[in-house]
């Protein structure tokens, strides 16, 4: 028995180490809420192994009308259908969850960006009433997939030809062909990335819409258009084109076909075509219209506002810098509730008429304090809009005066807040004053005296208040520093989370950071999902660098001066345990640079023309994961820069991973990995290099940055975590030590 007894203990003893092994580390690492390893080389699971940028989880809606007779709008009698079953069946297929929206659906409003990415329009056309509202997706940066006729719509609303609104403009701007329904490929695209130039397809349709390729050049838009593919032997007849507007909108591709049936030589372009489709914004913005504001963003809100058309040249910026914004109508089931308010990062209220219930008080202060950010626009005196306004942040230490008057020129800018980054002086109408005590903090005035905006971080979340409505209306926005001012503001307000700092510089034209919101960089922090601040002055920078805490740094630096004035600080910051990827031109100081030294290499010389890099460890993650970059060099045909690289010589406590030479070596050095693994140098200016030399469709500098970013970021392996985990685990840890204790107790009084 005590034999038997034995084994069997030795056994119970073994699992229970195991089990405890398991769920101890184990839960560590699966379960913790928000847990973070400093581990570059850690493996993701849902790594992207083709060469391309996919996404997950995009939410479709498509338009779904009966009546398919033609809207009042159309002039041609186009032959609409709702009959796309084979296009539901492919989206099913490849595990895209969809949703039909009826006009009505639409009508009320379940159309935004927080709830759809894209939405299909296939081959009909939104009925009259509906027309402002799709539009409305799309300026708020929805995208839009449309079949055949649906260019009608999109034609009459100034959508893919501004020069078209108010007409559909058929047989100016597009037609319809009956010959045949074969296509080629006519360029190389993230839309067309499974084929390869002249490649065909079967539409399945004969008689399908295209655009008239040599009118479309002519419009104001060009520049954006893409011709996808051409009615086969007819690169006049553009059969499918994408869109990315630079000056407003979202994304559209334009298709042949209605979804009825689709070839299988067909699929890959409708599929790809959606992930190209589906926007990666930098935040949610939500403007609301539930409580009479008092200007409205388009000429259609006039039955919620008192003066419509007012902000749409703001909204129409912010979504050109990766924005999504939404409007709040009234709801009989609730305007500001924590459900309305979670799906976005910053609410926008605007000088309201109605009062604020207590639900809605307690729902927006909520919100706050999990990381929601609000900017308030009041005004000069403003009876009791201003009232409704301090009311709903009375738990704040900002307010907005009731009586006095503040100046239309504000020319005073606190210099020790980001938020003034860039700016001298910004202009309003009939501006007011807000009061503000510490914690908040002036922002913006006449003078130090007469202040009209303010900030305070709550909780997770931001608030800034502005006494003025008029700064960020169509007027003003472009006059003196506005427009520079409220891209600061939404900037700052949507990154209370960020862990990652940038600094990105935009000092010639053309270039791919002409809008640094749009560059390499911040695309590849919108794709991995990851918040960021950006600056581009280098004492903003710096600012931000010593009074935040960040997880890393990005310095994008093809022209200023940053590394040389605040290497100190960089030191600094990288010695305190920060990690940091550095792409500069500022090598070239020959004498000791500490900061140098401590990543592990030094200045040798400068190169005045973008080489080859050749790749020296093409296994190393920052080159397939989460990108697979197909190619053992880097090169590029762009040269807009004065320094284009340096040659680096490392030290041994640096590696390198790509230099000038075919084989690794300790000069000649291009992408370094030192700091004990917490510094990654680029000796060359990345961003150049915007060709796509892996035949990906992708820019090279975008899929090595995204590589960088990804590697050096601490990896969170759990997005969400188990409640209680802390709970959980303590009482795993407990219940294996009670058990240890009572094996070897009941063990000795087995021998007693």
């Amino acid at each position: 028995m005590k034999k038997i007894y034995k084994k069997n203990a030795s056994i119970i003893f073994i699992s229970i180490i195991l089990f405890s092994m398991f769920f101890g580390f184990g839960s560590f690492i699966f379960l913790n809420n928000g847990t973070t390893l400093y581990n570059g080389e850690l493996e993701d699971k849902n790594q992207l192994k083709a060469a391309q940028i996919e996404k997950n989880d995009i939410r479709i809606a498509i338009y779904s009308e009966s009546n398919i007779t033609r809207p009042d709008y159309a002039i041609i009698n186009s032959i609409l259908t709702n009959n796309f079953v084979s296009l539901t069946e492919l989206l099913s297929e490849n595990n895209y969850d969809y949703t039909n929206l009826s006009t009505n659906d639409i009508y009320n409003h379940k159309l935004v960006t927080a709830e759809y990415d894209v939405l299909i329009l296939a081959d009909n056309l939104p009925r009259e009433k509906i027309v402002n509202h799709v539009k409305e997706f799309w300026l708020g940066g929805g995208s839009i997939l449309s079949f055949d006729s649906s260019l009608s719509y999109l034609m009459y609303t100034g959508i893919i030809i501004p020069e078209s609104e108010g007409d559909e403009n058929f047989g100016t701007y597009w037609s319809y062909f009956g010959s045949t329904d074969l296509h080629n490929i006519s360029v190389r695209h993230p839309t067309t990335k499974q084929y390869q130039m002249d490649d065909d397809f079967n539409s399945t349709m004969t008689d399908t819409g295209y655009m008239i390729w040599s009118a479309a050049m002519g419009s104001i838009i060009a520049d954006d258009l893409t011709r996808l593919s051409n009615v086969e032997g007819d690169n006049n007849k553009a059969s499918g084109v994408a869109l990315y507007r630079s000056d407003k909108g979202g994304k559209i591709v334009q298709l042949p076909g209605n979804g009825e049936e689709i070839d299988p030589t067909y699929e890959d372009l409708i599929l790809d075509s959606i992930q190209w489709l589906c926007p990666t914004p930098k935040a949610r913005i939500a403007y609301d219209l539930s409580h009479d504001s008092y200007y409205g963003i388009d000429s259609w809100d006039s039955d919620y506002v008192t003066f419509s058309n007012r902000y749409s040249i703001w909204r129409d910026n912010m979504v050109n810098r990766s924005y999504t914004v939404d409007k709040l109508y009234p709801s009989i089931h609730g305007n500001l509730t924590s459900q309305n308010l979670d799906k976005y990062d910053v609410l926008v209220l605007m000088w309201p008429g109605i009062t604020y219930s207590t639900s809605e008080k307690s729902a927006v202060q909520n919100w706050i304090n999990n990381g929601g950010s609000l900017l308030i626009l009041g005004d000069d005196g403003g009876g009791i809009r201003n009232q409704n306004l301090n009311d709903l942040i009375d738990y704040s230490e900002m307010s907005l005066s009731l009586t006095s008057s503040g100046s239309n020129t504000m020319s005073y800018f606190n210099q020790n807040h980001p938020i003034t980054e860039g700016c001298s002086q910004i202009i309003g109408a009939s501006v007011g004053i807000v009061d503000a005590h510490s914690p908040a903090v002036n922002l913006t005035g006449a003078d130090m005296n007469t202040i009209s905006m303010a900030s305070q971080e709550i909780g997770k979340g931001r608030i800034v208040l502005m006494a003025d409505v008029n700064a960020m209306d169509n007027i003003r926005f472009n006059t003196d520093d506005n427009k520079q001012y409220f891209i600061n503001v939404f900037n700052w307000i949507s990154a209370n989370e960020a862990r990652v700092l940038t600094y990105v510089v935009d000092n010639s034209s053309p270039d791919p950071n002409d809008n640094i919101y749009q560059g390499p960089v911040s695309k590849a922090l919108n794709s991995l999902g990851e918040p960021f601040y950006i600056t581009f002055e280098d004492e903003y920078f710096n600012l931000s660098l010593v009074n935040y805490d960040w997880d890393l740094v990005v310095i994008d630096n093809t022209q200023g001066f940053l590394t040389i004035l605040y290497f100190n600080e960089l030191f600094e910051y990288l010695k305190n345990g920060g990690k940091l990827i550095l792409s500069t031109w500022e090598y070239y100081r020959s004498e000791p640079i500490p900061l140098w030294e401590y990543i592990g290499f030094k200045y040798e010389n400068t190169i005045l023309i973008p080489p080859t890099l050749n790749l020296w460890s093409t296994s190393h993650p920052i080159f397939n994961n989460p990108i697979d970059y197909d190619s053992t060099k880097i090169e590029t045909s762009t040269n807009i820069y004065g320094t284009d690289a340096n040659n680096l010589t490392i030290y041994s406590n640096a590696t390198a991973y790509a230099g000038l030479t075919i084989s690794s070596q300790n000069t000649s050095c291009s992408i370094i990995l030192g700091a004990s693994g917490r510094a990654l140098v680029n000796g060359f200016l990345l961003t150049e290099y915007s060709d796509d030399t892996d035949d990906s469709t992708y820019p090279d500098s975008l899929e090595i940055w995204m590589n960088e970013i990804y590697y050096m970021l601490p990896k969170t392996i759990s997005s969400g975590g188990i409640p209680g985990y802390e709970l959980v685990f303590f009482s795993l840890i407990t219940i294996g030590i009670i058990g240890l204790i009572s094996i070897f107790t009941y063990r000795n009084k087995i021998r007693k």
